[in-house]
């Protein structure tokens, strides 16, 4: 597989780049990625994707995507710096707006890779084509734990070892949600539900509520 380190980096880059120029002051925060956690998420997902007989030898940019997607929800770490005057952000708020943020990443990364058939760059931007399914892939991103067999952490000198038939079946089901997604971007959608159920803010927990427009600018 290519080096894509530079895609991760400047994946990364452009969505702590974004948030603190037009909406830190909205919500109290600045933010910053480590920059040693993203190659740590790279070498994991060139290690993944290479000699992967699960996955083709040559994987798109899908399912490039969700490998990263996947595997940077585990390994990338986020700094959360309070604004004077806000509070601090407790550690479950964090791992919440860690996923709107990896959410964010995903047009960014498509944007910078190529179709393996034709070599050209992927045009469109990435996006949820609904409000329902923006609030469900949020969700399904924070119930999708990374799967490990045995702890996270385990006494030296012993590795977090991977379940990689359960990690396979995540990257496989991401990709499907991701590419379904991009086909659906900048078309019109047709669907006899679409605009037909309606979501009412104060009905909604207050995390969901806040997926709604956490991006938005003024």
């Amino acid at each position: 597989m290519q080096n894509l380190l530079p895609v991760f980096n400047k994946t990364l880059e452009t969505v702590c780049g974004d948030w603190d120029d037009n909406h830190s002051k909205k919500w109290g925060f600045t933010i910053d990625a480590s920059r040693k956690s993203i190659s740590r998420t790279h070498f994991f997902v060139s290690d993944l994707l290479t000699a992967n007989p699960a996955l083709p030898t040559d994987p798109g940019p899908f399912k490039m995507a969700a490998a990263f997607l996947v595997s940077g929800m585990h390994f990338i770490q986020f700094s959360f710096f309070p604004l004077q005057g806000a509070t601090a952000l407790s550690e479950s708020e964090q791992l919440v707006w860690k996923s709107r943020f990896m959410f964010k990443a995903i047009p960014v990364f498509l944007l910078q890779l190529k179709l393996t058939e034709t070599g050209k760059k992927l045009g469109k931007i990435w996006d949820a084509p609904t409000i329902h399914y923006r609030l469900d892939f949020l969700n399904f991103i924070r119930w999708c734990e990374f799967p490990l067999l045995g702890p996270s952490s385990p006494p030296p000198p012993n590795i977090p070892s991977v379940n990689m038939v359960r990690l396979n079946r995540l990257i496989m089901a991401t990709t499907l949600i991701i590419e379904a997604c991009y086909y659906l971007s900048e078309n019109e959608v047709k669907c006899d539900v679409k605009n037909r159920i309606h979501i009412t803010p104060g009905d909604i927990d207050d995390i969901s509520r806040t997926d709604l427009y956490f991006d938005c600018r003024e």
